[in-house]
């Protein structure tokens, strides 16, 4: 069976295969859209859709519990987020989740101090000409400021300090609330299918059905980008084939 996942029904892929193995008695994991883009709640930044953010450390917290730290290229879409650092951890990622986005390589302690100095040596700037001297796009930082209710054309020394304490925050921990997952028809592969523990991995016959074969995305296999789930459904097609000629042949 090479029936595929869920995964871009256009192409023929709609599930059938894990409906067929269940009827023949396998126990299938859940499957879930994976390697997709995240739909933010209440998203505020859909007109900056296209800007990039490179190698920036994310979090990702359930009911107030971190879960993941990792670092990835991210980019900002009209909906929420995408990217490999966000696609290809999105197999982790809920509904109701939040994602915390480390915009610079500071901590909050370093990122005060910093900007305390900047604005000691540079204060006659106003605030906006100030914070593009960080390494990110000016329409991201406006977009910031915008959120925040702080003046971007205001001199910089005037900033308060409640005021910056805000800029602080959102720099070093950018917070987006999870809506949702998008669906299958966006998502690169699927999560779950046939539990592998029922399957033998030296020729992906069944355990509980002779002479029984799966293969690829039917089973409950899912790697991230860059060719590894093709490199899956390959090498596990291959061993079936090489165990079914062989038996045709006796």
């Amino acid at each position: 069976m090479t029936t595929g996942g869920k995964s871009f029904p256009k192409t023929g892929s709609t599930g059938d295969g894990f409906e067929i193995a269940a009827d023949l008695g396998h126990k299938i994991i859940e499957p879930r859209p994976a390697l997709a883009p995240v739909i933010i709640k209440n998203y505020k930044f859909k007109m900056l859709s296209g800007i990039s953010l490179r190698n920036k450390e994310i979090s990702l917290f359930r009911d107030n519990n971190l879960l993941k730290s990792w670092s990835g290229d991210l980019l900002l879409t009209h909906r929420g987020l995408s990217g490999p650092g966000i696609i290809n951890y999105s197999r982790y990622i809920r509904s109701g989740d939040i994602i915390k986005v480390k915009l610079l390589n500071y901590n909050k302690n370093e990122l005060e101090n910093n900007l305390i100095k900047k604005i000691e040596r540079e204060g006659k700037l106003n605030l906006l000409n100030l914070l593009i001297k960080y390494p990110l796009a000016q329409r991201l930082i406006e977009k910031i400021l915008e959120i925040a209710k702080i003046d971007g054309s205001i001199n910089a020394a005037h900033l308060n300090k409640k005021e910056r304490k805000e800029i602080i925050e959102h720099f070093s921990s950018l917070e987006f609330k999870v809506k949702k997952l998008a669906g299958f028809h966006q998502s690169m592969v699927t999560k779950g299918g046939i539990d592998l523990k029922e399957i033998n991995p030296q020729n992906m016959e069944s355990r509980i059905i002779n002479n029984f074969f799966a293969a690829g995305e039917v089973l409950d296999i899912d790697g991230d980008t860059g060719g590894y789930n093709l490199q899956a459904a390959f090498s596990t097609a291959y061993l079936a084939g090489i165990e079914i000629s062989e038996r045709l042949k006796r």
